[in-house]
């Protein structure tokens, strides 16, 4: 019954693809938050305007900036009733259209843990934390970089192969470029056995001859590993994502991943798509608690927002003992020198 509202919304887009903020009368929206943001420091703007709805929730805004997210119930009842006409004059349909595909900019702080398990080898256990930051440069180009930790508990045995078992721990990074509906990036991998391998079977002993889906991890055909650079290009819009990642040193041709991800229901969030090899794939399903937010202002500033993810989960399924396992939690912060509309990195 949770997946109602936010099936509702997804027709209501699609019938008009492009929300408008509505004007709101700001002594109405002031007695309002009066009761519901008691802890807040109210603005001192009469541009109050809300974007809704969005799942059962209305986004409320003070002068163009997001405020809070209300129930829809609350907002509807104090629309002014000339507002959607008088909004959407003002919004060219090129203008929300950037919007749209504007490029992710902000900030995560991520801590995860990945359990993954192919047909008949190990399974493969890891912590992980990453730290990431994308500066807007105007509207149209966002740069930025993170560092990530890995600690894997437990892997496939490699050693025979590489004649040293992956390694336990190691630090990567990260650096992108965005342009409109488009991501460049660039990783370091630090371990021949990462949390793609899971879709490779008999990882743990690489037989020969390798049969049908065992030609995807390659790792094992040096006798030693160093650090690989894996080469992504991610195409966005809105919700929907697709990924493409090659790394010659660890696997043949591009691993793949699509679909809409972060889609609101409420009080939660889900998304679906699935991953694939060249000759493997796997449906995913992720479902997460909506992200906490809290705005901190002080006088004269625009404010920061701070939202707090409590909990993500994914899992990816390719058949009986074949399946991926994914939980995270962290914070993530839009960027705050830009004053440009974009998407919150996630």
């Amino acid at each position: 019954m949770i997946l109602i509202p936010a099936l509702v919304s997804i027709l209501v887009s699609a019938a008009d693809p492009f929300p408008v903020p509505a004007k709101l009368d700001s002594s109405r929206v002031r007695r309002l938050l009066a009761t519901v943001a008691t802890d807040s420091v109210m603005p001192r703007t009469s541009d109050w305007t809300f974007v809704g709805p969005v799942g059962d929730s209305a986004v409320l805004l003070a002068d163009g900036t997001e405020w809070m997210r209300l129930p829809w119930g609350m907002v509807r009842d104090l629309a002014s009733e000339d507002a959607p006409a008088s909004a959407a004059a003002t919004r060219p349909p090129g203008e929300l259209l950037m919007d749209w595909g504007a490029p992710p900019a902000g900030g995560r702080i991520w801590l995860a843990m990945d359990n993954a398990r192919g047909a008949r080898s190990t399974s493969l256990l890891e912590w992980s934390a990453n730290v990431a930051y994308r500066h807007a440069i105007g509207r149209y180009l966002s740069v930025g970089g993170g560092v990530s930790w890995e600690q894997f508990l437990f892997s496939p045995d490699v050693a025979r192969l590489t004649r040293d078992s992956s390694l336990p721990s190691g630090v990567g990074v990260l650096a992108s470029v965005c342009g409109p509906f488009v991501c460049g990036e660039l990783a370091r991998r630090v371990s021949p056995v990462e949390q793609e391998s899971w879709l490779q079977p008999d990882l743990d002993s690489l037989l020969q001859p390798q049969a049908e889906g065992k030609r995807f991890w390659v790792a094992g055909r040096s006798s030693s590993y160093d650090p690989a650079w894996e080469r992504r290009l991610v195409v966005h819009a809105g919700a929907f994502a697709y990924r493409a990642g090659w790394c010659p040193e660890l696997w043949e041709g591009p691993f793949q991943s699509v679909g809409f991800w972060d889609l609101p229901a409420g009080a939660l969030r889900f998304g679906f798509g699935m991953d694939w090899t060249p000759d493997r794939a796997a449906v995913r399903g992720e479902l997460s608690i909506a992200p906490i937010s809290r705005t901190f202002r002080s006088s004269g500033s625009d404010g920061f927002r701070l939202e707090f993810v409590p909990l993500d989960f994914s899992l990816a399924f390719r058949g009986i003992g074949e399946f991926q396992l994914a939980f995270r939690t962290g914070l993530r912060f839009p960027d705050p020198f830009s004053n440009h509309p974009s998407r919150t990195s996630r």
